[in-house]
């Protein structure tokens, strides 16, 4: 725990149960997120060793997300969308100078967001359940050096034959 800052997480649901099993939920995340590291030198005086901590990277981070479940018989429908926003602290906001130009390049803020769904049919037959799964993706990497945006689209099976052993065969685009 380098910022001796604890994180709250939350999560509220609601099931209904008469008409198969829906749930609709919401979950929530905030805390600090920091990367530092302690460097050992030696004091002005040259009889003693000092640590200094050199911070990388320290940011605010809160995370949402809603999702649904709804299960009928064999048929599976779920969904989430989820977001995360990132505010960098000033002392943490620490960049880089471009080498191509010479000017300081320091991360931002940033929202980045996911959300899925996925439509299935569990058959009694080996537990077999054929599946479609679609994904958007839009999120900056680590250190917000590049954004990507990423859509995938998935269609498969998987074999259940027992409770804790999935095979699964998919197709991915």
């Amino acid at each position: 725990d380098l910022d001796s800052n604890k994180a709250i997480g939350a999560r509220l649901y609601w099931l209904y149960d008469n008409f198969g099993e829906l749930r609709v939920g919401g979950s929530a995340f905030y805390g600090s997120d920091t990367t530092a590291y302690e460097s050992a030198g030696i004091a002005p005086d040259g009889k003693h060793v000092t640590f200094e901590e050199r911070l990388e990277f320290k940011s605010d981070v809160l995370a949402l997300a809603a999702d649904v479940l709804w299960r009928y018989s064999g048929f599976l429908l779920q969904a989430e969308v989820i977001t995360q926003q990132r505010r960098l602290d000033e002392r943490g906001r620490v960049g880089s100078l471009n080498p191509l130009f010479g000017e300081y390049i320091a991360p931002r803020d940033r929202l980045s967001w996911g959300v899925y769904g996925l439509v299935g049919y569990r058959f009694d037959w080996f537990g077999i359940m054929p599946y479609v799964l679609v994904q958007s993706v839009d999120a900056d990497d680590i250190d917000a050096s590049m954004r990507f945006n990423v859509n995938s689209f998935f269609a498969g099976f998987n074999i259940r034959p027992i409770d804790v052993l999935v095979l699964k065969l998919e197709y991915n685009y």
